[in-house]
């Protein structure tokens, strides 16, 4: 009894102190688990106060709200359509004065524009900020992005590039010296003599080479086109004699890589020309003239390395590496071209009363003609025509499924989507 006695005792100690050590345990596991919760919300309100608002989809544009007949568009406004959960509204950014400062503020027929960290328009010679509603750049006011005098003025500088916060501008007498706009220290002034090298072979003209290193250009004269190489340290003939009965605004040529340019003799004999000169034939297309002779001729290189021959109504695709061609017939032509984030619509034909579909993700969502689109994640807009005239932009949200029409007299600018607060 008595070591029973005892060991009982014992037990019961054992028993009181272990039932002790797990209230204690209870007690600081639910201080941890109150703890560890404070920390979750304290770090999530710190979290949050970095967090940027909502950010909307936001369309800008401009159009001309003051026109003289002799001097064009005198007055633009920039305007800005924000959609929010497919709600729209429309704000007045900025209305500026077309005059000797200011020529041509926002025109996106001849110099495409772009925007840059959500934040700044970059168009033509100018930087617009969104953030503060003003022109931070112009690049106009500057003499070495301009020649003559009065009224003879006109303007040889141009935007040749965009590299991440740097834009690059060529300007000077031969419209080769380099000048820079800074974003980040907005800052402008000419380049270095290490961002001159960098950036010297953006100056080119022509078309670019895959590594953009070097240009094509053409050259007509008496006897015909000449195929010429600019690189940033020298300009040279590489092919002479070059024939077309077409009527082309530009002779057709192309890249094949970075050492092989691709052309034609004449019409339908297309060569290879490396950077040597050497002219290699590449296929021979026997083409029904006909009409075709009024129309043009063109090369082009798709992604896949083949290249496409267009001339007048006809087009070719040729294999380089097989020396082969197959003529691309009407109804195996792509109906559709793809404008990004899951967009197509039908091809507009110009003598075609219909009205071509536009498509998200497969399915038809309205049927506009339309001569540009634009796009953004679940947006698309749209300048659309009544007949031969431009009525406006539609723009569709996939928010709310539905199309919101702008009526427009004089779109000056259509510009794109950002993304704002």
């Amino acid at each position: 009894m008595r070591i029973r006695g005892r060991h009982s005792t014992r037990s019961r100690i054992c028993f009181e102190v272990s039932a002790v050590r797990l209230i204690d345990f209870y007690i600081g596991l639910r201080a941890g688990v109150v703890m560890i919760f404070r920390a979750f919300n304290l770090a999530f309100f710190l979290a949050t106060l970095s967090c940027p608002a909502f950010a909307a989809k936001a369309l800008i544009f401009s159009d001309c709200t003051k026109y003289e007949e002799e001097s064009g568009c005198q007055e633009q406004n920039l305007m800005v359509y924000k959609f929010t959960n497919g709600v729209v509204s429309k704000e007045e950014y900025s209305r500026l004065k077309v005059d000797d400062k200011f020529p041509a503020v926002f025109d996106g027929y001849f110099d495409p524009s772009e925007i840059v960290q959500n934040r700044y328009l970059i168009i033509g010679e100018r930087i617009y900020d969104l953030k503060e509603r003003k022109v931070i750049h112009d690049g106009y006011q500057y003499e070495h992005m301009r020649s003559g005098e009065g009224e003879d003025v006109y303007y040889t500088g141009r935007r040749v590039k965009i590299l991440d916060d740097q834009i690059v501008y060529a300007a000077g007498e031969s419209g080769t010296d380099i000048y820079i706009y800074d974003l980040n220290k907005h800052t402008y002034g000419k380049a270095t003599a290490e961002q001159e090298k960098h950036f010297k072979h953006w100056s080119l003209w022509g078309v670019f080479s895959p590594d953009f290193q070097k240009t094509l250009t053409t050259e007509q004269h008496d006897s015909g086109f000449r195929l010429v190489l600019n690189t940033a340290e020298e300009t040279k003939v590489l092919a002479d004699g070059l024939q077309t009965e077409s009527s082309p605004d530009d002779f057709p040529h192309t890249w094949l890589n970075n050492d092989t340019a691709v052309t034609q003799r004449s019409d339908g004999e297309i060569v290879t020309v490396d950077l040597s000169g050497n002219i290699t034939p590449l296929v021979k297309i026997y083409l029904n003239l006909g009409d075709n002779r009024f129309g043009y001729a063109w090369l082009a290189r798709e992604d896949d390395g083949l290249i496409v021959y267009t001339y007048g109504d006809s087009q070719y695709k040729i294999n380089p590496r097989t020396k082969t061609f197959a003529e691309i017939r009407g109804n195996l032509r792509q109906p559709y071209v793809e404008f990004g984030h899951e967009f197509v619509a039908e091809i507009y034909e110009q003598d075609n009363s219909d009205h071509p579909k536009i498509l998200y993700k497969g399915k038809v969502i309205g049927a506009y003609r339309y001569s540009e689109i634009k796009t953004s994640e679940g947006h698309v807009a749209l300048q659309y025509f009544d007949s031969e005239d431009h009525e406006g932009l539609a723009i569709w949200s996939a928010d709310s499924g539905q199309w919101t029409e702008i009526k427009i007299e004089s779109l000056q600018a259509f510009i794109g989507w950002v993304e704002m607060e």
